[in-house]
C-alpha cells in the first residue's frame, strides 16, 4: 500500500525519476531475457500504451468470449459432480488464451501448440528474471 504523503511525489515525478520501461526491466531483465533488441528499441511499450490501450474497448468483447471458451474448454462441466482441474495450469491456459485473442486473433489464439508454446514461454522468462535478480550484479552480464 502506497502512503498518502507521497502520493504528490509521485503525481509530480518525472519520467526519468519514475520510469516503467526502467522498473519492466527490473522486474523482468529484458535484455537478459527477451534480448538486446527489445531493451534498446522497446517498440512495443508505446504500442501497448497508445494503440492496445485506446483499443481495449472494443476488444472487450473478443476477450470475453475467448474466456467463456476457454472456460468451457478447460473446465467441463458434467452435471451436479466435481472434477478435479490442475488449477495453475488451467488458468495459465485460459490467461494466455484470452491475451493471445487480442495480440493474434483467431484461430491461433486457440490452437493448442501456440497456447503451450506461449505459457511456456511466459514461464521460462520469469524464471531466468527470476534467478538474474538474485545474482551478484557482477556475474550478471552486461
Amino acid at each position: 500500500m502506497l502512503n498518502r504523503v507521497h502520493l504528490e511525489d509521485i503525481a509530480n515525478a518525472s519520467e526519468a525519476d519514475l520510469s516503467f520501461f526502467e522498473s519492466f526491466n527490473d522486474i523482468l531483465k529484458v535484455q537478459h531475457t527477451m534480448g538486446s533488441d527489445v531493451y534498446h528499441d522497446p517498440y512495443h511499450i508505446s504500442i501497448i500504451q497508445t494503440q492496445l490501450k485506446r483499443n481495449l474497448p472494443t476488444l472487450c468483447p473478443d476477450i470475453e468470449d475467448e474466456m467463456v471458451n476457454a472456460f468451457n474448454d478447460y473446465l467441463p462441466v458434467r452435471g451436479n459432480e466435481w472434477t478435479a482441474v490442475p488449477a495453475y495450469d488451467t488458468f495459465r491456459k485460459i490467461v494466455a488464451r484470452s491475451t493471445n485473442r487480442m495480440l493474434v486473433g483467431l484461430p491461433l489464439c486457440r490452437d493448442p501448440g501456440w497456447v503451450d508454446f506461449t505459457v511456456e514461454l511466459s514461464a521460462a522468462v520469469a524464471k531466468e528474471a527470476a534467478i538474474l535478480r538474485i545474482l551478484p550484479s557482477f556475474i550478471v552480464p552486461f
